[in-house]
């Protein structure tokens, strides 16, 4: 008998990205051995470290007398236990949310769990009290220049940044936490309305480029929406929407996108350019305002090898021909600058200019 409703949700495989894992099976094991279900290759989790039997409807979990032990919400299992919506499922030290009706459960804002381990509480450590930051809408921002080679402003990239005194002020961090608990969208969508409010307010110059979290392209006419009331409120304000080059794989629905921010007098960035697999098709078909060159192109560009140098030359002369325009970002070294202007880049990003600060520069702060 599958299980069906019930899922396993954390950072499962040792990556940085977040992952949910369905329960099926009528016996599902936890362990490092490579016959379980879940394999968690970590010398703290047994061989087979745990499992879960699902029974009318009902989610247990046994320890398979495990050497580090099993825990739910930081309290030791010892004989069968039953697992509940929002709880927290630790195994050694890897703690994993437990999810019932992936589509349709309810958000969960009230599990209470005892910390068993301090230097790994990336799940539900900081749930509530981020719920509390969207709700007093404790997050400022910074925005880092742009400039084009003329050292001329082009606009300001808004980087959020957390202002609870009992939660990271890193982005990164607050984002693992807000994934654990179905808080990513607005947590993204406050960072927006707060760096909008802020560029505004002080009176910034250039487009204001701002970030989107990858959750929210998997619902498009929502992002949208929530855009469509950013701009109801800013009319006036030149913006230009970050996203990915692996956001929206689809060139439909891309296409869609776009037309959907141009109504909106919003236009496309690609951001991270180059840092997985170049979508030259997507940039071809759904040309962007903007190609943001990644950082792993940029880095040391005047000492690479010519054929990289030819490499990135041939893929700026390509986004200009398609009538976008190439940004590097990174740019940290004058070498590196001078570089870019000979690879025919049109706008420069990165230390070499200023570092994110909470007032907008107006011109370059060169370090």
């Amino acid at each position: 008998m599958a299980t069906g409703n019930w899922y396993l949700e954390g950072y499962l495989y040792q990556q940085e990205r977040m992952h949910r894992l369905p329960v099926e099976g009528d016996y599902f094991t936890i362990g490092r051995s490579q016959s379980c279900d879940l394999v968690l290759n970590r010398q703290d989790v047994s061989r087979l470290h745990c499992h879960l039997t699902e029974r009318e409807g009902h989610l247990y979990v046994v320890d398979n007398q495990s050497t580090n032990g099993s825990f739910i919400n930081g309290l030791q299992v010892s004989d069968e236990q039953e697992l509940l919506h929002g709880d927290i499922l630790s195994v050694a030290n890897t703690d994993i949310r437990i999810i019932q009706d992936h589509d349709s459960s309810p958000q969960i804002t009230a599990t209470k769990v005892v910390i068993h381990n301090a230097d790994d509480q990336r799940l539900l450590a900081g749930v509530r009290q981020l719920e509390q930051l969207l709700e007093l809408k404790q997050v400022t921002t910074h925005f880092h220049g742009i400039f084009d080679l003329n050292r001329q402003l082009h606009g300001h990239e808004a980087l959020g940044r957390g202002a609870a005194a009992d939660l990271p002020e890193a982005p990164w961090p607050l984002f693992q936490i807000a994934e654990s608990g179905d808080l990513a969208v607005p947590l993204s969508q406050l960072f927006r309305e707060v760096a909008t409010r802020a560029f505004n307010e002080q009176r910034a110059g250039g487009y204001l480029y701002l970030n989107i979290h990858p959750q929210e392209l998997d619902r498009p006419d929502n992002l949208l929406d929530s855009l469509k009331s950013l701009r109801g409120v800013y009319p006036n304000t030149p913006i230009r929407i970050e996203i990915h080059e692996d956001g929206i794989a689809d060139l439909t629905l891309l296409r869609d996108f776009q037309a959907g921010l141009a109504h909106l007098n919003m236009e496309l960035a690609y951001d991270d350019f180059g840092a997985g697999r170049a979508r030259l098709l997507e940039m071809v078909e759904v040309p962007p305002a903007v190609v943001k060159f990644d950082i792993g192109l940029i880095r040391n560009i005047h000492s690479a090898p010519q054929t990289k140098q030819h490499m990135v030359a041939a893929l700026v002369k390509l986004v200009r021909e398609v009538g976008s325009c190439a940004l590097a970002e990174g740019v940290e070294h004058h070498d590196e600058f001078l570089a870019c202007q000979d690879l025919g880049f049109e706008l420069i990003q990165g230390y070499l200019f200023g570092r994110p600060a909470s007032i907008p520069q107006s011109a370059p702060v060169i370090s």
